[in-house]
């Protein structure tokens, strides 16, 4: 069987032979999906579709910060939404709720389908999305703090949050170069030379991981491409309630603040990026199924995705 180790002395989750070797502290969010990736990767226990129905929960469920400790109630909300998320994609699956197929017609007409999808299918929803999506360019440079209101959540309305108002502001090779859209007090400390030196230097690394995300989403999935260059970093100062948001028209902001505790001494870059395509390819979700919520549609169309990234690992 598999024996479970747990050590202060461990930083990262790990496992040999079928020992799989934990750190002794506070459980987080963080720590769970670490321990689930190297389950699932190292251990044939689960069933993929048991995997991703955890995982989905884990993310609906937990708060993002590390500060968060999971309690036992936390695990039996998890356990409890896993369930679920696990029925509708089986109902989704079998016909209780099928995808669209949308398929052309010979006079330059579309016809659409109830049909269980593939990963052509999503590749072809993209396709169809990325035509009538434009890049969202320097135009909009000011999102209201109600932009986005509950992504549409459905369900899962309670992972998500209110993002502040946000405005773009240019910033210099200190913080990445280029612009960042940031809360009113961040904008402030950005132009008035007051924004803390250590933390600009995180906020460039977090860029340059989320760019390697990015790219590592776009060379596994190539048809997202125009809907990667919609992807914005943004710096929601005091407001760690929330890690991404789609705007409900073309713009997705990764909110930067959300990760500066995970920059800490020696800190895990893989497991980082690892979150950031998570977060990521959630967002694609919401910006190809913006009707979805947390549904079985969106599920079944973000569950794709990365499965798709991890098949290209």
């Amino acid at each position: 069987g598999i024996k479970v180790i747990f050590s202060k002395d461990i930083k990262v989750a790990f496992t040999h032979e079928t020992s799989i070797f934990i750190s002794d502290g506070k459980v987080s969010r963080k720590l769970i999906i670490s321990v689930l990736n190297v389950c699932h990767s190292r251990f044939e226990v689960a069933s993929a579709e048991n995997y991703t129905s955890l995982m989905q929960a884990v993310f609906e469920c937990l708060p993002s910060r590390d500060t968060h400790s999971c309690e036992m109630k936390d695990v039996e909300r998890v356990l409890k939404k896993a369930k679920v998320v696990r029925k509708e994609a089986s109902e989704f699956l079998s016909g209780g709720g099928l995808g669209e197929r949308v398929t052309e017609t010979s006079n330059h007409g579309s016809e659409t389908e109830m049909v269980p999808t593939t990963m052509k299918d999503l590749e072809d929803k993209i396709k169809r999305v990325s035509k009538k999506t434009k890049e969202a360019g320097p135009d909009t440079s000011i999102i209201p703090g109600t932009g986005f209101g509950e992504d549409n959540a459905g369900d899962g309305h309670d992972c998500l949050q209110n993002a502040s108002r946000l405005a773009k502001v240019k910033v210099d090779n200190s913080f990445g170069g280029g612009h960042l859209l940031c809360d009113a007090d961040t904008v402030s400390s950005i132009r008035t030379k007051t924004f803390p030196a250590a933390t600009r230097v995180k906020i460039s690394q977090l860029r340059d991981l989320l760019e390697e995300a990015c790219s590592i989403v776009r060379s596994s999935i190539p048809a997202l491409g125009t809907l990667l260059n919609n992807v914005h970093e943004g710096y929601d100062g005091r407001n760690d309630t929330y890690e991404a948001f789609f705007d409900g028209g073309e713009r997705i902001v990764v909110n930067l603040f959300a990760f500066l505790p995970k920059i800490q001494g020696r800190f895990n870059s893989r497991g980082l990026i690892h979150d950031l395509v998570t977060v990521v390819t959630h967002e694609l979700g919401h910006a190809l199924e913006p009707a979805a919520g947390h549904g079985p549609v969106w599920r079944d169309a973000h569950m794709k995705m990365m499965i798709q990234v991890r098949s290209e690992e």
